[in-house]
């Protein structure tokens, strides 16, 4: 099985819960996030979607004394397999 060398090392994350919305659309479908690189991330969304949509992901994070930020990311979803989603930054 050949070796694919990945530009970003992947961090699971504790299934981070997210929003998802197809660009165009008002629409904001629940989903999650279960890791996370500098070049994209993997989207858990039961809804279903298009491979090779842009889309964008809004997360909650919180720094160490707690406050929380709104985070909103532009992105395209590169593959998919069943509700899983690859996704790519900067679409």
């Amino acid at each position: 099985m050949p070796y694919h060398h990945r530009s970003h090392p992947r961090y699971q994350t504790p299934k981070l819960p997210a929003m998802v919305r197809v660009h165009g659309t008002f629409q904001w479908l629940p989903g999650s996030v279960l890791n996370l690189s500098g070049g994209g991330l993997m989207l858990h969304c039961v809804t279903p979607l298009d491979s090779q949509s842009k889309i964008e992901i809004e997360v909650t994070t919180a720094d160490k004394y707690g406050k929380k930020t709104l985070r909103r990311f532009k992105a395209k979803i590169v593959w998919k397999k069943n509700s899983l989603y690859g996704v790519a930054f900067g679409a």
